[in-house]
């Protein structure tokens, strides 16, 4: 199980969560860094943003965080980013995975609607 960082950012709750086994969601590139500087270990962190830089990504993949992408793009980006760290000698060991949008429809407010085929979080399935 992981806890999404976003809810509550308190790094004293954060420690105690990762001293308990669990891990950590970053919805963005500071939350991951937080994360770490809270002990979580890297593999234990989920990089889940619909928005990650090829920096972050490149980033992500040094410390050995797992990324959950939401596009084929990104795909292309991870990718040639560990092309490029293969080059300078590092390998990452994090774990990439798809987040799917099984497009179920709208709901009765239609800017939060995150099931759409417009949505920008998940692969359309």
């Amino acid at each position: 199980h992981t806890f999404a960082i976003k809810s509550c950012p308190l790094p004293a709750l954060m420690r105690f969560i990762c001293a308990n086994g669990h891990g950590m969601e970053a919805a963005s590139a500071a939350e991951m860094m937080l994360a770490i500087r809270c002990g979580c270990p890297p593999e234990k962190i989920m990089f889940d943003s619909p928005a990650k830089t090829v920096g972050e990504i490149e980033h992500a993949l040094t410390l050995g965080v797992q990324l959950n992408l939401d596009n084929f793009d990104e795909l292309d980006r991870v990718t040639r980013a560990r092309e490029r760290l293969a080059q300078r000698g590092v390998k990452s060991r994090s774990r990439v995975a798809f987040r799917f949008n099984p497009l179920v429809g709208g709901g009765t407010i239609a800017a939060l609607s995150v099931s759409t085929s417009k949505s920008k979080f998940g692969v359309p399935f």
